[in-house]
């Protein structure tokens, strides 16, 4: 997308650090457009502001990107099929989210969408600059609740899920060697009680194991166990 670029009047305040990046901000609210706008200008901010449905139709001819980075107002509808669909055409382009809301849906949904920094509702023109700032250079901007929920996320993804399992799933002798593990019997013991060759039931065990999609004797064990108290 053709970039307008733009010569800011001054700095404002000397602990800011101007990004370089060229940037373009999308709202579908004029005032918000054109008033973010011309605070980004006035620190620096190469930064060219258009509504959705102009950089939709510069999605549907495939324009080129000239910004570097994607400022977003996530109050729009469908501010994240907006962005989901920029990153797909241009995934060099790093997204800072506006106004963003701080339930975990939204904040997920957000991420999924390839949005790399958030400035909540009630943040402010310098955060939004710093953020714009760490994107561009490969940093996401997060709050610490965020960290959490994505470490959070990324464990429920991570853990294996437990699949089903009935002792039906079990030959006889495999549920008669499952039941004296839960008594605590070890791998020879097991073969004298039942008067079978100590490699026999290494294989039952081993066998009985995969059909729990375990991998030890005692989570074999314990997972017999409470499917025994909950039946």
């Amino acid at each position: 997308m053709t970039h307008v670029e733009h010569t800011a009047a001054k700095v404002v305040g000397p602990a800011q650090r101007p990004t370089d990046a060229p940037v373009l901000l999308v709202s579908d609210v004029r005032i918000v457009r054109e008033g973010l706008e011309q605070a980004l200008l006035r620190r620096t901010v190469r930064v060219t502001a258009v509504d959705a449905e102009q950089l939709w139709h510069a999605l549907r001819i495939r324009r080129a990107f000239e910004a570097r980075v994607l400022v977003v107002d996530l109050s729009m509808e469908r501010a994240l099929v907006l962005a989901r669909a920029v990153m797909n055409a241009a995934p060099e382009v790093r997204i800072v989210g506006f106004a963003a809301a701080d339930g975990e849906v939204e904040l997920m949904a957000g991420v999924e969408a390839g949005v790399m920094g958030f400035v909540s509702r009630s943040g402010s023109v310098d955060e939004l600059v710093s953020a714009i700032d760490c994107v561009d250079r490969g940093e996401a901007v997060v709050s610490p609740r965020v960290t959490a929920m994505l470490a959070q996320r990324l464990a429920r993804i991570a853990a294996p899920v437990a699949k089903e399992y009935t002792p039906e799933q079990l030959t006889p002798r495999e549920l008669e060697i499952l039941t004296l593990i839960v008594d605590g019997l070890s791998n020879k013991e097991i073969a004298v009680r039942l008067c079978i060759e100590l490699a026999t039931v290494k294989n039952h065990v081993h066998s009985v194991l995969q059909k729990m999609h375990v991998r030890r004797r005692g989570e074999a064990a314990a997972r017999h166990a409470t499917h025994r108290v909950r039946t």
